[in-house]
This record gives C-alpha cells, sequence and structure tokens, in this order.
C-alpha cells in the first residue's frame, strides 16, 4: 500500500531474468503514475520514459534522425488482445513499412545510419490499440528515447530546460 504521492522504486533484477527485453504492466486500485528508468550494467541510467496511460492505434513520432553517424528504431507495443497489422508511413516516403505484431508482444522498426535524408518523422498506425516508443542513438553511445504522440498540441510545457550545465 502506497500513501498519496509516495514513491514506489521495484529493482528489476527482483524480478526479470537477464537479458530480458519486454513490456510491463504496472496498476493499481487508485490513480497513478508510472516512470521507467534503464540502467546499464554499471547502474548508470541509460533513459527514461514515462509509462502509456492509453492506446490509441495511430501515433505519431516527429525527428528520427539517420544522419551520418547516428541511428533510430520504434519500439511498438501491440496492446491489443488480437495480432495487429502496423503501418509505418515515413514523411520522406523512403522505408514504409508493414508488420504483423502477435497480441501483447512487441514490433521494432529499425533505421540505420544514413538510410533517410536527415531529420523526418514517422506516422503509426495499427488495427489494435498501440503504444511506441521513438529511439535515436549516436554510435559513440549518446542517444535519445521518446513515447510517440498520440496527437498534436498547440503547446507544450518543458519543467525543465537546461544548457550548458555540468
Amino acid at each position: 500500500m502506497l500513501n498519496p504521492y509516495a514513491a514506489w522504486n521495484p529493482v528489476a533484477a527482483m524480478f526479470i531474468p537477464n537479458g530480458f527485453a519486454g513490456s510491463a504492466v504496472v496498476s493499481a486500485s487508485g490513480p497513478i503514475a508510472v516512470v521507467d528508468n534503464e540502467y546499464n550494467s554499471s547502474s548508470a541510467t541509460l533513459l527514461s520514459y514515462s509509462g502509456f496511460s492509453t492506446a490509441p492505434t495511430t501515433l505519431y513520432a516527429p525527428e528520427l534522425k539517420t544522419e551520418a553517424q547516428q541511428s533510430a528504431a520504434l519500439y511498438i507495443q501491440n496492446g491489443g488482445s488480437q495480432a495487429a497489422t502496423v503501418q509505418v508511413t515515413n514523411s520522406d516516403n523512403i522505408g514504409n513499412t508493414q508488420l504483423q505484431i502477435p497480441a501483447n508482444s512487441r514490433g521494432v522498426v529499425t533505421y540505420t545510419a544514413g538510410s533517410h535524408n536527415g531529420t523526418f518523422g514517422a506516422t503509426i498506425s495499427a488495427d489494435q490499440p498501440i503504444m511506441a516508443l521513438a529511439a535515436s542513438q549516436y554510435q559513440d553511445g549518446r542517444g535519445s528515447l521518446f513515447p510517440a504522440f498520440e496527437k498534436a498540441a498547440k503547446q507544450y510545457l518543458f519543467p525543465l530546460f537546461v544548457r550548458g550545465v555540468q
């Protein structure tokens, strides 16, 4: 039982085997907010992202980059109880693809370095509810990850926006 505004920080190693790559469902009897922190073998934070509370059938992933030293990927989770046919349409129409993802499973679309002309976006649509993460990674190990968007908005707020801070 968690008190209001309390946090629970489970250590994934307690629950999943080494080498696991999949998804998890976190549920509660009351409202919750969830953030996933992924760590490397040295316990350094690799990335963090907020969990999904809904699973629409169309998502948008802006700012995918495949410059000379940078690759990208879409990690798409089928949230439905049936197999999903997923269509990924890239804004530059290079490498559009369709994939089948079994119920409650994940599929990955990868973009190799140099495969597109700079920055592009992707529209992800399916016949089952989906969730997706968009990732970019440089060859030196740096990278970024963000949840794909369900819709555009006229305003976004950034609670932490920094430059040149060590």
